[in-house]
């Protein structure tokens, strides 16, 4: 039996985690913020595996005070610790201004990044003794979008510029990047790896959002911001803002077409995928229409261009008009 640690593991990937875990014999011990989702995750785990040895500790991954607690908890309680998940992560994208910790910390950032490296080096010692230790840092099947994003090394704490989405993207960036520095690195026989985790049902997809409502109505506000935010930087010519802009409206619209799939009962899923539907619907109409309005248009004009005369007689004497069509496009492009 290996003791596991799992930060986050009272939803999503953090508690699906820890029941496979756990169906396995294992020993997990959750670490989570909240008290009572902390108790009822644990309660079904148990429930589900017969497996007794899954034990709660509640964390603030966000606090250096809570991280240096519940690191000295373990320490006193076990004497080895076999596998690290660092699982736990902020994604409320419903905040509209940064939150800075008690240690001067932009909270997504301590969140995201300082804790599983805070984690990692103090439980190492732990992890040492184990004959197989890891360290797995859960990164995000979100940065696929972003092929060319940029780690913002001069703006890690957005004293900047914040946007919760953005944020989290860089935070997972940066931790993806740390997975690699502790990997050549870290002196000992420890493993350190990054994974992403794909099609994991998130049934509390953050824990500042209970209600899939004010979650999609979260996600809509970033679209909206984001939409105004592209017109007025492509009104003053700023392409970069643009480009910014535009990148933050479509990656927050591929996690709420996400989550409204995940959510189907919410009141928000059905009437905004309804809704969905419909201008989509509506709008490949219309752009049908066009392109066949166009294309006939183009093929009226493309065999008249080849009709046409050259030379226009008028009363069969005087030269009215000459041209060539080498001035003109002949052949202009249709829709296929």
């Amino acid at each position: 039996m290996k003791t596991i640690i799992v930060t986050g593991a009272n939803a999503g990937i953090g508690k699906a985690c820890s029941m496979q875990l756990a169906q396995l014999g294992h020993r997990v011990i959750m670490a989570c913020r909240n008290q009572q989702r902390g108790e009822a995750a644990r309660q079904e785990i148990i429930s589900q595996t017969g497996n007794l040895e899954v034990i709660l500790k509640i964390v603030d991954l966000s606090s250096l005070a809570s991280l240096t607690k519940f690191v000295a908890e373990v320490a006193k309680e076990y004497d080895q610790i076999d596998v690290l998940i660092n699982n736990g992560a902020d994604f409320d994208i419903s905040r509209r201004k940064k939150i800075v910790t008690e240690d001067g910390l932009e909270s997504q950032f301590a969140t995201n990044v300082v804790a599983p490296f805070f984690l990692s080096l103090s439980l190492l010692p732990m992890l040492e003794k184990s004959s197989a230790g890891k360290i797995v840092n859960i990164s995000s099947q979100g940065l696929v979008m972003y092929p060319f994003i940029k780690l913002r090394i001069d703006d890690l704490n957005c004293q900047k510029k914040y946007d919760p989405a953005t944020q989290y993207y860089q935070n997972k960036l940066a931790l993806l990047m740390l997975s690699l520095y502790m990997k050549e690195n870290f002196i000992g026989k420890t493993k350190i790896i990054a994974i992403r985790v794909t099609n994991v049902k998130v049934d509390v997809l953050i824990d500042a959002i209970e209600d899939a409502n004010t979650t999609i109505e979260g996600y809509l506000t970033i679209i909206a911001d984001a939409r105004e935010a592209f017109a007025a930087a492509i009104e003053n010519g700023n392409a970069a803002a643009a480009d910014e802009a535009a990148a933050l409206a479509d990656g927050t619209f591929v996690t709420l077409v996400s989550y409204m799939e995940d959510n189907p009962d919410s009141y928000n899923t059905v009437s905004l995928y309804s809704g969905f539907i419909s201008e989509f619907t509506a709008s490949t109409n219309a752009v049908t229409f066009m392109i066949i309005t166009y294309n006939g248009t183009v093929t009226d004009y493309n065999t008249h261009i080849k009709t046409f005369p050259n030379i226009i007689f008028v009363g069969g004497r005087a030269i009215y008009n000459s041209y060539e069509l080498t001035n003109y496009n002949v052949e202009l492009p249709t829709f296929k």
